[in-house]
């Protein structure tokens, strides 16, 4: 039988691996008030053991008492100047970093689109009617009937492409 903890820390090792494989860049905040800096403990020691992959954490005693209970983990390390605020507002000190992470730079896009409003209608039935014609099976005349309509469109709301 499985005990709790050991199905919580399965569970959380699933839940690390999983946010580990959607993205190469994590960032995670977590108050997890296991003392990280007594490695010799088995929980500690098995939390580090699941977390190693994520990267860096704070090293910092942000307990009022000297412990490490609070974390900013990434990958890859873009968590730069990790300070802490002495002033506790409870029996954590409040944990400030820098990520440093660049603007992705902005995707061009193409867009095509045609200007319906100035179409007269009456034209593009007789266009229509000009361009029909009878064919045996219906995948044909379904392609022809579709060429038509693009070629039609063409001429009454010519395509733009803007960028």
């Amino acid at each position: 039988m499985v005990s709790p903890l050991q199905s919580c820390w399965r569970h959380f090792e699933s839940f690390i691996d999983g946010i580990a494989l959607m993205s190469t860049y994590i960032v995670l905040l977590w108050d997890f008030n296991i003392h990280i800096d007594n490695t010799s403990n088995s929980t500690t020691s098995q939390f580090l053991d699941i977390i190693q992959t994520a990267g860096l954490f704070v090293n910092l005693p942000t307990h009022k008492t000297g412990h490490i209970l609070d974390l900013v983990t990434s990958r890859p390390s873009f968590v730069k100047d990790v300070r802490l605020d002495v002033l506790y507002i409870s029996d954590h000190s409040p944990v400030y970093c820098y990520l440093d992470l660049l603007k992705p730079r902005s995707i061009r896009k193409e867009v095509s689109s045609r200007n319906y409003r100035r179409v007269n209608l009456c034209t593009v039935q007789e266009l229509i009617e000009k361009s029909e014609s009878l064919l045996a099976d219906v995948t044909s005349a379904v392609y022809l009937y579709n060429q038509n309509i693009s070629s039609v469109l063409d001429k009454v709301a010519p395509l733009r492409t803007c960028r």
